[in-house]
């Protein structure tokens, strides 16, 4: 199966307040997931969440969802599937520390926020797909890397990520088959890509 991820631009929301503005977000990720069901044949809604916010499987078909400042981001798949997009801005020093340990710094050669953002999103993702949150970021290693991919394992498997970089955004999406990141049509002029792309 080919999973088709979709990334959707979220116009500025700078005048909204908080809570309105991660409403909006959510939407936003909403849509991104109903378009990405939409491509595989899956169904348009039913997609619910557990008393912790898990995604619940429906009908046979997994899902994620993620937004930031300026994107949000869904994804239906047949496999379990988790995907994470960030900001790329840059926080505090002491993250490095929690996300990874110095051998997975080194695999990506060293700490910067770059490389931060890339692990942090690689990490989301493959927890999301197993249904947990980032309180076990830790315990998902960090085993491979490449320019558009990695290989983490977590609860003794090995799980593959696929990365999309734009200029202050970064996607990640866990899951099993080929990937084809799918920008909508609206979304295109934000992005400066075509409407899909293969990673």
């Amino acid at each position: 199966m080919i999973l088709r991820p979709v990334l959707i631009a979220i116009p500025d929301d700078s005048h909204l307040c908080r809570p309105k503005r991660r409403q909006r977000q959510r939407e936003y990720a909403r849509m991104a997931l109903r378009e990405s069901a939409r491509l595989i044949g899956a169904p348009l809604d039913g997609y619910l969440q557990d008393d912790r916010d898990v995604p619940l499987p429906n009908n046979g078909y997994y899902w994620s969802i993620s937004h930031t400042r300026g994107m949000a981001a869904g994804v239906v798949s047949t496999e379990p599937v988790g995907i994470d997009v960030e900001a790329l801005t840059p926080r505090r020093e002491g993250l490095f520390d929690m996300v990874a340990s110095e051998a997975e710094w080194a695999i990506l050669g060293g700490r910067t926020w770059d490389n931060f953002f890339r692990l942090f999103t690689a990490k989301e993702a493959t927890l999301k797909a197993n249904g947990k949150g980032i309180g076990c970021l830790r315990e998902c290693l960090l085993s491979q890397c490449s320019v558009d991919r990695c290989a983490l394992n977590f609860d003794m498997r090995r799980f593959e990520v696929h990365h999309h970089r734009f200029e202050i955004q970064i996607a990640a999406v866990a899951g099993v088959g080929a990937v084809q990141w799918v920008f909508p049509q609206h979304s295109e002029r934000a992005f400066g890509e075509s409407s899909t792309a293969q990673v």
